[in-house]
């Protein structure tokens, strides 16, 4: 059924909202389990709430369609609650699940320990009457008291002469210190994986984000991170079905690393309408209606002005 439901959505959104479909944002946790109670389940409905909610969408949730929301007409996806998927799994899978979502919270809470430095140092040589010492400059990781060596060998971060000389990010390795990184201007939001040193374009967020006017800082703040939760889940179930836009493809990261994804996107969100430049609410409102396609009636009063 074409056309438009008043300036929210189209028709075609109506009807899929009542045929169960949502965007990806309006699936909550309890929405999800609301809808895992209706069936006949093989596992624990107890062990199924303590999943997170990143693990609950990916199992349970698959991409039915796509309609046009907001009055800027954006493709939204909508997404449909997995009715096999939610009948097959056992509490052995819930067991697997949280075993390997406990791995790489460990993984990054070790890797969050450490950091990447380029350090200077002595180094003794010579006799115990006559000893000799030599400044030597090397990159390695710092864990707790310790310097370790990039090809071996470690040295005291308490050691007289030792100095750290600078902080090295290129090849960070915890994800919750540099692995990704988001650089956001008037008209691109830009990602970066420094381990694998390559960027994406995640294009410009303002339509998405300012979606109407008059919207308060709370409400910027939603459109946020509904803007970083749908950008990666998207592209993530693009690649995982082979196509890559802009040759963007998230199919081998893990859910751990899209999570340190959006957090990265809403940060550099966060700072670009806020922060930056110590912006109030209404400085990020002026924004807005900048942003503002204009209508007719304000074309024809710039036009008259003109003459």
């Amino acid at each position: 059924m074409s056309g438009y439901y008043g300036f929210s959505m189209s028709n075609n959104a109506v009807e899929a909202y009542k045929d169960g479909e949502m965007p990806l944002s309006k699936w909550t946790k309890k929405a999800l389990l609301e809808e895992a109670e209706k069936y006949t389940l093989q596992c624990s409905l107890e062990k199924l709430k303590q999943l997170p909610l990143a693990v609950l969408r990916d199992k349970l949730l698959y991409e039915s369609s796509w309609h046009h929301t907001s009055k800027f007409y954006n493709e939204t996806n909508f997404y449909s609650f997995n009715e096999d998927e939610i009948s097959e799994i056992t509490d052995d899978q819930l067991d697997q699940w949280m075993e390997m979502l406990s791995s790489e919270k460990k993984a990054v809470k070790v890797a969050a320990t450490e950091e990447r430095w380029k350090c200077s140092f002595l180094e003794w040589s010579g006799t115990r009457n006559h000893p000799r010492a030599e400044r030597v400059v090397d990159t390695g990781v710092i864990r707790g008291n310790w310097f370790y060596r990039e090809h071996g060998g470690k040295k005291s971060i308490n050691a007289n002469g030792f100095e750290k000389v600078e902080r090295l990010y290129e090849k960070e390795k915890g994800y919750k210190i540099m692995r990704f990184s988001c650089t956001a201007t008037d008209h691109e939001c830009v990602l970066h994986d420094h381990e694998k040193d390559i960027s994406f374009s995640l294009g410009d967020p303002a339509s998405a984000i300012f979606d109407r006017k008059n919207l308060s800082g709370k409400e910027i703040t939603e459109n946020i991170n509904v803007f970083a939760e749908s950008t990666i889940d998207t592209l993530y179930e693009e690649s995982k079905l082979g196509i890559q836009d802009k040759n963007i493809d998230l199919s081998g990261y893990s859910l751990i690393e899209r999570t340190e994804m959006k957090t990265a996107i809403r940060e550099a969100l966060q700072e670009k309408y806020f922060t930056e430049n110590k912006k109030s609410l209404s400085d990020v409102k002026r924004l807005i209606s900048e942003k503002k396609p204009r209508t007719t009636e304000n074309k024809q009063k710039t036009k008259n002005n003109g003459r």
